[in-house]
């Protein structure tokens, strides 16, 4: 079990059943134990807190192209294959608050 903070960058836009954390070029795929929490599909950008444990995996050429449909900006036509990928299946997720922006008056 780790715990991780990224950014997010990209959320399933059906209903939140996954997310992308990033952190510089690291990417890996949330998704939620027991499919029992999702993430607002409209949390892209902001930063997050996931606990969970980190799998290496082989995502099949359908189950890849099913993620590209839910994904922003999505190509399903450009999955030719299988893919590998790291994955963190969260027992929990923490979306952090909004920097607020200084004013100066």
């Amino acid at each position: 079990t780790v715990l991780v903070r990224g950014r997010v960058a990209d959320v399933c836009q059906r209903k939140g059943c996954w997310t992308i954390l990033q952190d510089g070029e690291d990417r890996v795929r949330v998704r939620f134990k027991d499919y029992a929490f999702f993430v607002p599909t409209e949390s892209s950008g902001r930063e997050a807190l996931v606990e969970g444990v980190v799998e290496v995996k082989t995502i099949s050429a359908s189950m890849a192209r099913h993620y590209e449909e839910e994904s922003t900006g999505g190509n399903p036509a450009a999955v030719e294959g299988p893919r590998r990928e790291i994955g963190i299946t969260a027992s929990g997720l923490r979306l952090l608050p909004e920097a607020k922006k200084e004013s100066r008056l």
